[in-house]
């Protein structure tokens, strides 16, 4: 996935990151990119374990979405014998949130 910084301030990067780390989802990469829109605005790259379908993942791509606006899914595939569970899900209630991670189920058949 890319997510796009909101601003440019102190903590953009570590907002992110929390949404992860509440989850206790696992990053296994994390790369930024300037995104040639102005000086000190970056996106940044992600992948992570874990796939669409589990609901503390796509609970955190749901809080990313709200919190960011700007959210690059680039697909999920599941792990062979990924069989490890992860926290509770951290919900913000939005309905724009769940159309957005509805249409990216859609776009994958799930």
């Amino acid at each position: 996935m890319v997510v796009f910084q909101d601003a440019d301030r102190p903590g953009s990067l570590l907002g992110i990151l929390q949404e992860f780390a509440a989850r206790s989802l696992n990053l296994t990469r994390l790369e930024s990119r300037p995104t040639k829109k102005g000086l000190g605005n970056y996106c940044f790259l992600i992948d992570l374990e874990g796939h669409i379908s589990d609901e503390v993942v796509a609970d955190c791509l749901k809080n990313l979405h709200v919190k960011n606006g700007s959210v690059k899914f680039l697909g999920s595939y599941p792990a062979a014998g990924d069989d490890h569970k992860v926290s509770d899900k951290a919900t913000v209630d939005s309905e724009k949130a769940d159309s957005w991670l509805d249409e990216l189920r859609g776009r994958i058949g799930k």
